[in-house]
């Protein structure tokens, strides 16, 4: 790409009047204008550009900033370049905190639950019940290393299978209905940033899938790294979202009582070369996800599963 470099600067410059640009960073490409660091994108799939056009109309609102595309001069939401169509989005660099921002952050994953919704492929019934008991049963066939690692895989194994019937009874009641809450792939929510202390989210480039994951890793992540009072606050802050919404709930339950943690614990048993950083890992991962069922069940008012 950068051998066309001073081609697309022209043509950046021609259609959103920079006067100045410089590269900041080649991937993603980032360039700094004297209106600030812009990322520009390269989309090979008109159709999905379109789908990302709308998707953050449906996203506009006076609480947040979002990645939206920069309208050239001429009024468009994307220039033609090379066999690509190219936008042009703001990217700030401040990190964004949820310790003393939880009530932002709150009303961020509120408005991505009610409004970022669409059709998605049917979905198979979850499984991970079954698939815990043929990795168990596989090892025990075979014969289970006898170190650490292999030893802790055994002992937890009933609570692995009572987390993963869980999961699969949360999941598969909920298999059809109404739009569910979808969020880009490659979405992240500790890509948001700080613009203007508000929170600025930014929706990416590629096609949608179910959104709970990233939801349930983010908060998990913000648990192990940000520390526990900073995520209890804001689920108590999300608590009022929540109140009706037993869709929303079970489903982020279902993907902190999914053993994924236990999976790579037994890759790691089973691995030609000793991990043992990973026994603590589990450890970690296990605990904080336990505190965050107990929490979230505490303060959504839900009944207890385990």
């Amino acid at each position: 790409m950068f051998d066309h470099w001073d081609y697309l600067r022209a043509a950046l410059q021609n259609n959103y009047a920079f006067r100045e640009m410089s590269v900041v960073q080649e991937t993603p490409l980032l360039v700094q204008t004297e209106r600030g660091i812009k990322k520009i994108r390269f989309w090979d799939d008109e159709r999905l550009l379109s789908e990302h056009l709308n998707w953050r109309r449906k996203l506009i609102s006076d609480s947040f900033f979002l990645d939206r595309m920069y309208a050239t001069v001429y009024g468009a939401t994307s220039i033609r370049f090379d066999r690509y169509m190219i936008t042009c989005h703001d990217a700030p660099l401040d990190q964004a905190p949820i310790a003393g921002k939880e009530t932002q952050w709150a009303g961020l994953v509120a408005l991505l639950l009610k409004k970022s919704r669409g059709n998605l492929p049917p979905v198979a019934a979850s499984q991970v019940s079954a698939q815990a008991a043929y990795f168990f049963s596989e090892s025990e066939r075979v014969g289970m290393v006898s170190d650490t690692i292999g030893q802790l895989v055994r002992t937890c194994y009933p609570s692995v299978q009572s987390r993963a019937e869980i999961a699969d009874r949360l999941r598969n009641q909920h298999r059809s209905g109404s739009k569910a809450f979808i969020l880009p792939e490659d979405f992240s929510f500790q890509s948001t940033r700080l613009l203007l202390e508000t929170l600025f989210f930014e929706l990416g480039q590629s096609r949608p899938v179910s959104g709970y994951r990233q939801l349930a890793q983010f908060i998990l992540l913000a648990a192990l790294e940000q520390g526990e009072e900073a995520v209890q606050k804001l689920l108590e802050a999300l608590a009022p979202q929540f109140s009706l919404e037993r869709e929303t709930q079970d489903l982020l339950l279902a993907e902190w009582y999914e053993p994924g943690e236990w999976f790579r614990l037994f890759a790691a048993a089973n691995a030609p070369i000793a991990a043992p950083e990973e026994h603590d890992l589990f450890k970690k991962v296990w605990d904080a996800k336990t505190r965050l069922i107990r929490h979230v069940q505490s303060v959504w008012n839900m009944a207890e599963m385990a």
